[in-house]
């Protein structure tokens, strides 16, 4: 099937984090697009294509797929591998350090390129409290990939995130 994506990357200010001092600051953006998608009773597959439609104004790519056990009726639990694609303009913004940022800053030059930005591993719990509201609650683990593990502005490879998300079926 298809399905619309979308994204959203907090944005970065050296105001907020003094070590990026002279960096120029990076609003949040909103990615925008759309996506395939494969799904069993065990395994769900997909690839999303989106483009930064407010902020970084460039193209974006993510990949994945989850195994899928229920644990209750109410209860699921799953996880799988990730892979983070970015164009050049993608990974610049995140990534590089223009002249000019190199200048006001500590940091060298440097362009980074397109190419994979990241891949590492999702799990996931769902609870469903009932047949519309359910509450969502992942750990993300990615390693940075290529020009952004190589970036002077990254300080470590390793990346965690953990959210927590309250759903609501529409139907």
């Amino acid at each position: 099937g298809y399905h619309g994506a979308f994204g959203i990357v907090s944005g970065r200010s050296a105001a907020d984090y003094s070590e990026l001092a002279g960096l120029d600051s990076i609003d949040t953006s909103l990615e925008l697009g759309a996506g395939l998608h494969y799904r069993t009773q065990y395994l769900y597959a997909y690839a999303d294509a989106r483009y930064g439609v407010i902020g970084h104004e460039s193209a974006v790519a993510e990949i994945g797929a989850d195994v899928t056990f229920d644990l209750t009726d109410k209860l699921t639990f799953s996880a799988g591998p990730r892979a983070v694609w970015g164009s050049d303009d993608y990974s610049q913004t995140y990534f590089g350090v223009s002249a000019a940022e190199a200048a006001a800053s500590s940091f060298a030059q440097f362009d980074a390129s397109q190419g994979f930005v990241s891949s590492g591993i999702e799990a996931k719990a769902t609870y469903q409290f009932n047949d519309v509201w359910g509450l969502i609650g992942k750990v993300r683990y990615d390693v940075l990939q290529g020009d952004a593990a190589d970036s002077p502005i990254s300080f470590s490879d390793d990346q965690l995130s953990v959210g927590l998300v309250l759903t609501r079926k529409v139907t």
